[in-house]
């Protein structure tokens, strides 16, 4: 009896144990979830003064840089100026907590007003919310499941494609605002280009003018960074070269804001003095927006619009702007990430939240940047704290700045839109490929031509689906084994694959050019199949090699018993000498 209940008192031991330990490993896996999803738990610890004073001078050096932006591609996405400011703060500051790269700013982007406007054009600013809450939505689900590897699908001729198509889209797209033109509705790339001949002679001379210059200006000052101060033959700069060449530096990077602020002060002056010279941005709404979730039917002409007719008037946008959105993010991350502190799955977590929660402040559909990132990293970011005073800046400008946004005029908006999207133009990969790959080029110039005639959304899908339809020709067709097949037989020599896998073996059996290719697993297989005939080990004999350009000749090995190795590395290493050589005729 005692024996029994010792018994059972051991085994109860052992259950509670092991519970524990069940319970420890649950513990330490949520642990590393919530660790691994709430980043700023890995570096909020170790913040130092130093990471402080760094991310504050990058902080507002973005937050300069991203204000104008944001007002300028909020006219691009059909807006008025206050939603891309909503846009430019909420995402920054999640961004804080859950981001991984401490570059990347989330905010308004060229390619997302430029998509939005294709997807929304004419529809009412809740469709525009509500398109960012559902490309959230899908951002966040391909996080969720692991769906990256379909951004790979997107090949970097399709990219470049896309990039320069829609980088002259938007050029032509503020021609009108350049040249002050009364505002007209287009319907895609051709429709804006034949609208604009018709309107031409409407051109406004002082906007036409404003605009040109501040294109110039802006142009002048991106290069105001690069100026040498060093004395010839004298690489070192002085002090004073120092301080002259960080001041260039930051008026570089703030040229935006300074070409904004300047062009407001200038018409505010011919305002004051009953002059209107330049078409202005107008009324803009003060302070912060309410916040609350995006409608999910509205009410529109007496009538009920309902979700799915919602959904169903955006259309393909909601799978192809957090696609793109995605590819942007991820691409921006891989270029600024430094050791194993890239998580492209967190990443795609992290856009997916900040445009869920973007749409509950009027937020437009919104990514990472390249400029707003290339600046966060030329002004000393430690941290994605970054983010929170870039973030703070832009609701300040909110709440303070909005009734001096009527001056900016609407030509030096699109000055700023030229200026920053006109080297996005990839002229160099057209050269590149011409050289080494047609293939690539016709896909670049074909994602190219299709986003302007079609549309960017269209076009990007048919670079997509050729880009795929290749890479199964590929993977059908080996064409890189058929070229050394082909090399092979023209010397006369066979050609034995070591140690492949039964599926590979046939699928290239299947391929009627390679079918003749021999296989061996193992070393002995290899000697018989290059003498054709198995050796007998216990005599010398003459084995006759063949080689080009050169007569048979003899060479006699002995034999003995235990070196079938050497026989075989001599073997080999005079195929590789002949295979050098072909190397070397090609």
């Amino acid at each position: 009896m005692n024996k029994f209940g010792s018994g059972e008192g051991k085994n109860s031991r052992k259950v509670i144990t092991y519970l524990e330990m069940k319970n420890k490993i649950l513990s330490t896996r949520i642990t590393e979830r919530v660790f691994r999803h709430i980043n700023i738990l890995n570096w909020l610890p170790q913040y130092s003064k130093q990471d402080g004073i760094g991310d504050f001078i990058a902080g507002i050096t973005v937050g300069l840089t991203m204000m104008p932006q944001s007002i300028a591609y909020a006219s691009l996405a059909g807006l008025s100026p206050q939603f891309g400011l909503y846009s430019a703060f909420f995402g920054s500051y999640l961004y804080v907590v859950f981001g991984t790269i401490k570059e990347v700013s989330i905010g308004p982007t060229a390619v997302m007003s430029l998509l939005t406007y294709e997807f929304t054009n004419g529809l009412g600013i809740e469709y525009i919310v509500l398109l960012t809450f559902l490309a959230g939505c899908v951002e966040l689900i391909m996080g969720l499941l692991n769906l990256g590897f379909l951004i790979d699908f997107i090949s970097t001729p399709v990219i470049s494609g896309f990039t320069s198509a829609y980088s002259v889209i938007i050029i032509v797209s503020q021609l009108k605002s350049l040249f002050g033109l009364r505002k007209f509705k287009t319907k895609g790339f051709i429709d804006n280009i034949s609208k604009l001949a018709v309107h031409l002679h409407e051109t406004k001379i002082w906007d036409a003018a404003l605009g040109i210059f501040c294109i110039i200006f802006l142009l002048i000052l991106r290069k105001a960074k690069d100026v040498h101060l060093e004395s010839p033959g004298d690489a070192n700069l002085t002090t004073h070269q120092k301080k002259i060449k960080k001041c260039l530096w930051f008026i570089s990077i703030s040229r935006n804001t300074i070409i904004v602020l300047v062009s407001a002060v200038l018409a505010f002056l011919f305002e004051t003095a009953g002059l209107s010279p330049f078409i202005l941005s107008g009324q803009i709404e003060s302070g912060l927006p309410p916040f609350h979730f995006p409608a999910f039917s509205i009410q529109e002409n007496n009538s009920t619009i309902t979700f799915p007719e919602m959904c169903s008037e955006l259309g393909l946008g909601i799978i192809v702007i957090p696609v793109v959105a995605i590819l942007a993010n991820v691409a921006i991350a891989k270029a600024f990430a430094t050791g194993p502190s890239f998580d492209a799955t967190q990443e795609m977590l992290t856009l997916g939240v900040c445009n869920i929660f973007g749409s509950c402040v009027c937020s437009m559909p919104t990514c990472g940047a390249f400029t707003r990132s290339a600046v966060s990293s030329a002004s000393g970011a430690r941290t994605p704290m970054v983010g929170l005073y870039s973030g703070t800046l832009i609701v300040l400008a909110l709440s303070l700045l909005t009734p001096y946004f009527y001056y900016i005029p609407r030509s030096t908006l699109a000055a700023v839109l030229i200026s920053a999207v006109a080297f996005m133009l990839d002229w160099n990969i057209l050269k590149i490929l011409w050289n080494c790959n047609k293939r690539d080029l016709f896909l670049v110039v074909l994602t190219f031509v299709s986003c302007l005639g079609l549309g960017v959304e269209i076009g990007l899908l048919i670079g997509v689906v050729t880009n795929v339809i290749f890479l199964l020709y590929l993977w059908a067709r080996p064409t890189a084994l058929k070229v050394v097949y082909r090399t092979f037989q023209k010397r006369q020599q066979p050609l034995i694959l070591f140690n492949v896998r039964t599926g590979i073996k046939s699928m290239l059996q299947t391929t009627a050019d390679v079918k003749m290719i021999l296989y061996a697993d193992t070393e002995k297989e290899i000697v018989d199949l290059i003498f054709g005939e198995i050796l007998d080990l216990e005599r010398s004999e003459t084995i006759p090699l063949i080689e080009k350009g050169t007569q048979e000749h003899e060479v006699t090995i002995e034999i003995e018993t235990g070196c079938i190795d050497d026989l075989i590395q001599d073997t080999l290493a005079s195929n590789e000498s002949s295979l050098n050589e072909c190397g070397r005729d090609k």
